[in-house]
């Protein structure tokens, strides 16, 4: 939403020869922005900082049938069981602590 990060963009967009007739740049916030225009987005990419909960559901309703949506989750030491009262508060579930945690997600 910050108007330095669309420069930004649109600067790289650029940079890198991105064909802009095929390229939008939006400064919305991210969930209204996917629920205005659901079923329109080839690919979704979240990664927000921290959880990506918040944005799954208008993620699944942006993306078109077909497409792709990606999603990352920086809050890992969260999932993989170091706070069990914040994943439980997070996520609704009990993590369970084991090495193999980042393959179990």
């Amino acid at each position: 939403m910050d108007s330095k990060a669309v420069d930004c963009i649109l600067n790289n967009a650029k940079s890198n020869e991105v064909d802009l007739e095929k390229f939008k740049i939006y400064q919305q916030e991210a969930s209204k922005l996917l629920y205005s225009n659901m079923g329109q987005f080839e690919v979704i990419d979240l990664d927000p900082y921290g959880s990506a909960m918040p944005l799954i559901d208008s993620a699944i309703l942006g993306v078109k049938n077909g497409g792709m949506l990606c999603v990352t989750f920086t809050d890992m030491t969260v999932l993989c069981g170091n706070y069990p009262e914040t994943t439980f508060y997070k996520y609704g579930t009990i993590p369970y602590k084991t090495p193999f945690c980042h393959e179990v997600i």
